[in-house]
């Protein structure tokens, strides 16, 4: 799945703002810098089958399991910057979907 991160300029072990997207991870680059620069790490994806993501999207259908596959993607990496104790979520309608889907 297509992800890009913006790490906060302070570097270091912060909690992660996530966004899972069906509407283009480009259209949030502004929101993630914003969030960035008050002490979030920001890592921002495209849904299965959504703009830079392959597969084929299906609404709702594959939320749990691509949740959870980033949430391991995200650990195995080892990013310096990541904690995944100090995961957090926002967003409503689609958005709102991919969170119920991960914690479900």
């Amino acid at each position: 799945l297509a992800t890009f991160a913006y790490v906060r300029p302070e570097g270091g072990p912060a909690p992660t703002f996530l966004v899972r997207t069906p509407y283009n991870k480009h259209v949030a680059e502004i929101l993630a810098y914003a969030v960035a620069t008050q002490g979030f790490n920001v890592v921002v994806q495209d849904c299965r089958g959504r703009y830079a993501s392959t597969g084929q999207f299906t609404f709702g259908a594959f939320e749990d399991e691509d949740g959870v596959a980033t949430m391991d993607w995200l650990s195995a990496q080892q990013f310096p910057w990541y904690d995944p104790d100090r995961v957090v979520m926002f967003g409503i309608s689609y958005l709102g979907i991919v969170q119920w889907a991960l914690v479900a």
